[in-house]
């Protein structure tokens, strides 16, 4: 490979989903609760830290993992897979680790952060 190679890469982070493992540790971290609970910005959430819905009070934990994967799916993953936004090729366990982080300080607040910080090499 010659080094001007290296420059001309083509970063693609499109191809990624949160892993299984990452999954996991998400959960872990949050915690499972099947009553409705304020979080640290007192917010009611439920399951493992997402928003109530339809006034929910209690939810299984198939169901709250169901919701938290969307959630992921739906507001996290468009973020990581945006080139404007995330500037280098990631691995799946960078993937898992950022998805794990804009899950926990929030999106809007993570969009600005990595639009900052992830300039080079996430290592």
């Amino acid at each position: 490979m010659k080094l001007l190679d290296l420059f001309e890469q083509k970063i693609d982070n499109s191809k990624f989903k949160i892993s299984k493992n990452g999954l996991n540790f998400i959960k872990c971290k949050e915690g499972f609760s099947s009553k409705e609970y304020l979080d640290s910005n007192k917010v009611k959430v439920i399951g493992y830290g997402t928003k109530l819905k339809n006034g929910d009070k209690t939810i299984s934990e198939k169901e709250a993992e169901s919701r938290l994967l969307l959630f992921i799916e739906d507001n996290v993953h468009k973020h990581l897979r945006n080139p404007n936004i995330i500037k280098v090729q990631l691995n799946q366990r960078q993937f898992d680790a950022l998805c794990s982080l804009l899950y926990n300080i929030g999106i809007y607040r993570s969009v600005v952060f990595l639009q900052h910080s992830l300039k080079k090499s996430p290592n």
